[in-house]
């Protein structure tokens, strides 16, 4: 899947800022990622040595995988809240078994809720941070909330950085209708279950989010710079 890239205009020029998933490679929790990495490596071997498949060079060279899951699973909710046919024969039929439960917990979880969308995949840029993203949704439920959905194992600090910088995209963009809350909402890919994670927007752990996500911001930047002396 292309990455997206995202641009400011700066003195007439146009100016190309990192993603918050970018920025959150250099400084987000390493944890998940690196436990996938080594149960994806331990699948490499398993293919392999037991089946006699592969090489496999990279962990994005296997059967499946959890970024390509979890990117089905977006568009099939994207399709869903667009009421539109979700096109199953573009993706690999294997994918589609997990793909399919994550959604199973969507459905349930959007039955057994009220809300009206506000906007679905947003793309904005912050000409004041230079940074850029896409959030999942934005509704309205009681209050507005800005809401990002994951298919993976567990939320991680990173996860609540991400939904810090998209709720302040939002704001920047929105200042007469700020968001009032912020949430993470884990889909089981494995059982179906859904886990609803919310703050309201001005509580201390989105505000120390928000703060460190600043940080990896500038950290960014200076790694840039350094990347380009060597």
């Amino acid at each position: 899947m292309p990455t997206q890239a995202y641009w400011i205009e700066v003195d007439g020029k146009k100016v190309r800022v990192p993603s918050v998933t970018t920025v959150l490679k250099i400084a987000g929790d390493k944890g998940g990622l690196m436990n996938w990495y080594f149960q994806s490596g331990k699948e490499a071997m398993r293919l392999e040595l037991e089946e006699n498949r592969g090489p496999f060079n990279s962990v994005w060279d296997l059967p499946k995988n959890a970024a390509e899951v979890g990117t089905i699973t977006h568009a099939m909710i994207e399709a869903h809240l667009h009421k539109v046919t979700f096109a199953r024969d573009l993706y690999p039929a294997d994918s589609l078994v997990e793909a399919d439960k994550a959604f199973e917990a969507w459905q349930r979880w959007a039955s057994a809720r009220q809300f009206a969308v506000r906007e679905i995949e947003y793309s904005a840029t912050s000409k004041r941070h230079r940074y850029g993203g896409t959030l999942d949704l934005a509704m309205s439920d009681g209050e507005r909330t800005i809401v990002d959905w994951k298919t993976g194992s567990g939320i991680y600090a990173d996860a609540i950085m991400q939904v810090a910088a998209y709720m302040h995209l939002w704001n920047e963009h929105h200042p007469k209708e700020r968001a009032q809350a912020v949430a993470i909402l884990r889909l089981g890919k494995i059982d179906g279950s859904h886990h609803w994670h919310s703050w309201p927007a001005d509580s201390t752990t989105i505000e120390q989010a928000w703060r460190a996500f600043l940080a990896a911001r500038e950290l960014y930047d200076a790694w840039s710079v350094l990347a380009k002396a060597v």
